[in-house]
């Protein structure tokens, strides 16, 4: 009997997350309580009219942590022996058109696993945001133009040649704002609790608490439990991805692949820093040790046809809502 309720429940929120994704109607009554028939054609609509922001990110000689609306975009604590390029989606850290922010924090690079003391004077850093058509398959058109966000500010040393001017801080912090033009608007974080504001100590052990049950459901193979507890995140990310059947069907692979992980075993979840985001808004579990620094704490560590180790981790951003004690995934 209880094996055909946990088949039920499975069924249901693989429809759950389907109806969102495709914004299909399910005929589920759990489905139509927490998706309406509305918001669903309304996702679809957004499909015609999609953009994927983008920043496109290039850093040396430091380390960095980059955020838009203080939510992570990308950083970088590996040893600063080359030059960091990479171009990161930034959908989700916007809930809406208008004005966004962003804030890039350098640190002094890593040299053999440790930070050095101050900020070098090779430091190169160029980003800029870009809007991208939406595409599933081929290359993507430029929909609005990149703006700049930062270069590195340079100055002329003794000699004339253009060096870092933040060079010799211990670190540098640089913010500013662009426009972004969304077919979406989100609730998110915006009217979620301060949780800056709580008891530091409560609030560790209650975040704690939930990440080893979170943590638990991969253990116990419980993956009913864990669609459940990401469908507020994955409900928000289908409208800001875009995303539709086929790629609700890669989202459902991506949260139960593990079940065929070759010797597969759950972490414990430790090295960690609590982390605010979402100005105090949102928590999270970070790793604190290099060269792991701002990785998500909850892994897993599994084996390839080589015999290789590999390891896959899931990020948790956690909020409550007002009126509420409980902690629920937003990101």
């Amino acid at each position: 009997m209880k094996a055909k309720s946990s088949e039920r429940y499975m069924k249901s929120m693989i429809i759950l997350l389907a109806a969102v994704y495709s914004s299909l109607a399910s005929a589920q009554s759990d489905v139509r309580r927490q998706t309406s028939v509305e918001e669903l054609n309304r996702t679809n609509r957004n499909a015609g009219k999609a953009i994927e922001y983008r920043a496109n990110i290039q850093a040396g000689a430091c380390a960095f942590e980059l955020f838009v609306n203080d939510i992570p975009v990308e950083q970088f604590f590996g040893n600063a022996t080359g030059t960091f390029n990479t171009s990161s989606p930034i959908n989700d850290c916007i809930l809406r058109s208008g004005t966004q922010q962003w804030k890039l924090i350098v640190y002094p690079g890593y040299k053999d696993g440790k930070p050095t003391e101050a900020l070098s004077s090779n430091i190169v850093i160029d980003i800029e945001v870009e809007g991208l058509e939406h595409v599933t398959t081929g290359t993507a058109k430029t929909v609005d133009k990149p703006i700049q966000l930062i270069t590195a500010p340079v100055k002329k040393d003794g000699n004339g040649k253009e060096t870092y001017s933040d060079a010799g801080k211990p670190m540098a912090v640089y913010e500013g704002t662009f426009k972004a033009q969304v077919p979406y608007s989100l609730p998110g974080w915006s009217n979620s609790k301060d949780l800056s504001k709580e008891n530091p100590e409560k609030l560790l052990e209650e975040v704690l608490s939930y990440y080893r049950e979170y943590a638990g459901y991969y253990a116990m193979k419980d993956t009913a439990a864990i669609l459940q507890a990401v469908y507020p995140k994955e409900k928000e990310r289908a409208q800001y991805f875009f995303i539709d059947e086929n790629g609700a069907r890669e989202t459902y692979k991506d949260y139960t692949e593990f079940l065929s992980f070759k010797n597969a075993e759950v972490q414990p979840i430790e090295k960690y820093k609590l982390k605010f985001y979402g100005n105090g808004r949102i928590v999270t579990l970070e790793r604190s040790d290099f060269p792991n620094i701002g990785e998500p704490v909850t892994r897993i560590h599994h084996y390839g046809k080589n015999n290789n180790l590999l390891i896959d981790y899931m990020f948790c951003y956690l909020h409550k809502r007002q009126g509420s004690d409980k902690f629920e995934m937003i990101r």
